[in-house]
């Protein structure tokens, strides 16, 4: 199974969890969808106990795959892509006033500690 095929395998699986979500759970999409692909994962953990399926080569698949390297390289730029199409910019400028207005109460301390370490990273870099 090549890169083309697993995704479209896929992006086919969360399509028809979706449609599930949709049509008989009736959850948010995101709960809908996490809660699906959790049972999935563990149907497919426990499997090896209920089912004659050879589960070593399937976990030595799954670690050559790189999951992170795609996920990161690949779907990241369409992720935000598709985000930034949905976002309603009229309302985005509205909440905007609201939040530069907004006080967040913390100590000084943490708020302090926070600064210097996100500065010596950036110093680092």
């Amino acid at each position: 199974m090549n890169l083309y095929t697993a995704l479209t395998f896929i992006i086919c699986l969360s399509a028809g969890f979706a449609f599930i979500n949709q049509r008989f759970m009736k959850l948010p999409f995101v709960i809908g969808l996490f809660f699906l692909s959790t049972i999935l994962s563990l149907l497919v953990i426990t499997s090896k106990y209920w089912l004659d399926i050879p589960a070593e080569q399937i976990k030595t698949y799954i670690e050559r795959a790189k999951i992170d390297e795609i996920i990161l390289d690949v779907l990241l730029g369409f992720l935000l892509f598709a985000g930034a199409l949905h976002t309603n910019w009229n309302n985005l400028q509205t909440t905007n006033q609201a939040y530069s207005h907004f006080r967040h109460r913390r100590s000084p301390g943490l708020y302090d500690d926070h600064c210097r370490f996100v500065l010596r990273t950036d110093a680092a870099i």
